[in-house]
């Protein structure tokens, strides 16, 4: 009996890791929410918009033409942090069955300090959820993506996201504006 035991002891440790072996290659499912795309703001377009330059002056601006962004910090507002012209809002609609959880954003990293932070609007008040040093030596765009407070918003909820530019003005900002913005995204689940 005893050896019948240990017989089937090694048989079922070879079936196994023959079982492993053969399953090694294969993912191993995660039980993890996908982030979907809950809704989007484009400030140049956006009636949720508020506060942003619209009209920026032609130039580079890492490829784009002027009508497919908007300025957050207007020419000419350059009192930190009091004038209302270094900030902008963008109003992100919320979807029914859907908790917000991120905020991504497509961000021109120029030449100028586009150095940002970026704030929620939650019961309490806005909450800050990032802030960005942004300089480059060429205007490229890049997202950045912020975690929005655990619970701080409910199925279907809108977000209300609010930029601040915080840099020093560059030279040339009186005609050029500075913090360019392509689109602000809400991910849920």
């Amino acid at each position: 009996m005893k050896k019948t035991l240990i017989l089937l002891g090694v048989a079922l440790l070879a079936v196994g890791l023959a079982s492993a072996q053969v399953n090694r290659d294969r993912p191993i499912p995660v039980a993890t929410a996908t982030l979907v795309d809950i809704g989007i703001c484009q400030p140049e377009s956006s009636a949720y918009a508020a506060g942003w330059d619209t009209t920026p002056v032609a130039g580079g601006w890492g490829g784009k033409p002027t009508t497919q962004f908007a300025v957050v910090w207007e020419p000419g507002q350059v009192d930190f942090p009091t004038l209302a012209g270094r900030m902008a809002t963008c109003i992100i609609p919320g979807a029914t069955g859907k908790t917000p959880k991120k905020v991504e954003m497509l961000v021109l990293e120029g030449l100028a300090n586009d150095s940002y932070c970026v704030f929620a609007a939650v019961a309490a008040g806005d909450l800050l959820i990032g802030c960005k040093s942004e300089t480059s030596v060429t205007e490229v765009w890049v997202v950045h993506t912020y975690d929005l407070p655990a619970n701080a918003f409910a199925s279907g909820q809108d977000v209300k996201i609010t930029l601040m530019a915080t840099g020093n003005a560059w030279p040339s900002f009186t005609t050029w504006g500075q913090l360019a913005v392509d689109y602000i995204k809400v991910l849920g689940e």
